[in-house]
């Protein structure tokens, strides 16, 4: 199923020239954004009956030609005890609400790695056990770390997140991360600060709803470091992240949600 968020019709006419009737084609109507859009097309998939859902997004196909099947081998179980799989996975830390990496050593010695998250666009597969439970995506997130809130969710209703070690180390050596280190500030295109705002607010969301008050406090002095890092690569770089980041804090407080930036 193709959940189009846009209003330019060449997405529908794509479709339509592929003339295959397992295809579905769905536009929205408004944009709904990334969390908006997997929240619909999970919820209809579901109702239709399918067992297995994957939540892809944009042009992000797997990356390997047996992705699908080594990832449904592992949440295809009788116990229903697994509740979404991925290729590449991370921890989370409840105290300073920030994703830990698995060390490549841990990966080597486990065939399969329980974890807290499946990052996005990672071949994230649902079980529909999961959507039975009525946990969905958050639209109100609209747009960024709604994996994150989702892989939360599931694990909170008991649910366990498992991610395929090979397909991870295999990805790891694909796009060179075996040795990645998470900087505490890395520089955007000027054109995609606008992300800032929802990374900022949306993380602080989703640490109040989980009741991560020490998080909160910490991400708080985090993002108030990254508003004047910003300012290193210039006034008008700097200006507009801190702005972003600012703005994203703010709205935390006020309870803004949504599409609250119209570019």
């Amino acid at each position: 199923m193709i959940i189009d968020n846009g209003s330019n019709p060449e997405t529908e006419a794509v479709v339509q020239g592929k003339m295959n009737s397992r295809l579905v084609y769905h536009r929205i109507g408004k944009n709904l954004g990334p969390a908006g859009g997997a929240r619909f097309g999970l919820h209809y998939l579901h109702q239709q009956g399918y067992h297995y859902l994957y939540w892809g997004d944009d042009n992000d196909p797997p990356p390997f030609t047996d992705a699908f099947e080594k990832l449904i081998a592992l949440i295809d179980r009788p116990d229903q005890s697994v509740g979404v799989v991925g290729m590449v996975g991370n921890y989370f830390d409840q105290l300073s609400g920030s994703v830990k990496r698995p060390p490549s050593g841990q990966l080597e010695e486990q065939s399969t790695l329980e974890v807290d998250v499946v990052s996005g666009n990672q071949c994230l597969i649902v079980s529909s056990a999961v959507l039975k439970k009525s946990i969905y995506p958050d639209e109100n997130l609209f747009f960024g770390f709604e994996e994150l809130d989702f892989c939360l969710a599931v694990q909170k209703a008991g649910f366990k997140i498992l991610v395929s070690s090979e397909l991870f180390i295999r990805c790891r050596k694909q796009w060179g991360r075996e040795n990645f280190t998470r900087p505490l500030y890395k520089k955007k295109s000027p054109n995609f600060l606008w992300r800032e705002y929802y990374s900022t607010r949306n993380s602080l969301v989703i640490l109040k709803k989980n009741k991560f008050a020490v998080a909160i406090f910490l991400s708080l002095i985090r993002y108030f470091l990254k508003s004047w890092i910003g300012f290193r690569y210039g006034l008008t770089y700097g200006s507009k992240n801190a702005k972003m980041i600012l703005k994203g804090i703010f709205d935390f407080f006020k309870g803004k949600m949504g599409q609250q930036l119209h570019l």
